[in-house]
């Protein structure tokens, strides 16, 4: 269901350059980030989603990680660079 959510949230995101949005589930509330290991959705409005994993990011810990690796790539399914992540 959430991964059909995102499909569809993907395509109209692609369509129109916009930000994705997602329903949070409990178990993406639990969802910790891979860089810092605190609680990612513990402010929605600060974190980002690797789009092939699925994987929450705290903006400001991707931030971190650029400035010092700037072509890092996410931490869990090493697909994606961190730069290219929305970080609004």
């Amino acid at each position: 269901m959430l991964y059909d959510l995102y499909e569809k949230e993907k395509k109209r995101v692609k369509e129109s350059e916009e930000t994705i949005t997602l329903k949070l589930t409990s178990n993406l509330l639990k969802a910790k980030c891979p860089i810092c290991q605190a609680i990612a959705a513990s402010n929605p409005s600060e974190i980002t989603i690797c789009p092939n994993c699925l994987t929450l990011y705290h903006v400001s810990c991707i931030k971190d990680v650029i400035k010092s690796v700037p072509n890092d790539k996410c931490w869990v399914c090493n697909q994606i660079e961190l730069k290219t992540l929305p970080l609004v």
